[in-house]
């Protein structure tokens, strides 16, 4: 799962709407972030967003890395969260957090996040409804989730393609607002 320039404009626009606040985020797997730190301030720049000073650390992808990329600590951090954790079903890429997304969350975990944060999770667990049951379960009251999945074209990517629809349908039919689409 990645972060590009595509999908960090998404989060500069959130942030400059106000819609990406709180201090806690949680991502659903850990992000390889596909820029440098001279890129991510000069986006922000041009979206008029302010960063928050924070100390550059490179990718924990050794391809990323020698890159020169930043990690997805860094980046979300310079958008402003205090917290920022990972969940996966291993510790492979140093989840803070493990378990297995097609069963419950333990109940200890349950609204910890202001902002949980799907970069390309969702088609990979196969039970679908415990997957958006566990996001809701994470989220603290009035929390954001966002979700940046693929759509169509990705055969052989993860157990689904979903339709556009799927994740705004879900939210609007569970009474949430719909900040973007």
């Amino acid at each position: 799962m990645g972060i590009g320039q595509g999908s960090y404009k998404l989060l500069l626009e959130e942030k400059k709407q106000g819609r990406l606040k709180g201090k806690s985020l949680l991502q659903l797997g850990r992000q390889c972030v596909l820029f440098d730190f001279k890129t991510l301030k000069s986006l922000a720049k041009k979206a008029g967003v302010e960063l928050q000073e924070v100390k550059e650390q490179l990718s924990f992808d050794d391809y990323y890395r020698k890159k020169g990329f930043i990690d997805d600590h860094t980046l979300f951090r310079a958008l402003g969260f205090e917290r920022v954790a990972s969940l996966d079903y291993s510790d492979f890429e140093g989840a803070d957090l493990v378990y297995d997304l097609n069963l419950p969350i333990p109940k200890e975990q349950w609204g910890q996040f202001d902002v949980v944060y799907d970069g390309g999770t969702a088609e990979h667990v196969f039970h679908f409804p415990q997957f958006l049951e566990n996001v809701h379960n994470l989220l603290a009251e009035d929390g954001i989730v966002m979700h940046v999945s693929p759509s169509h074209n990705h055969v052989d990517h993860g157990f689904y393609m979903f339709s556009p629809q799927v994740f705004s349908e879900y939210y609007t039919a569970n009474h949430y607002k719909i900040l973007t689409t």
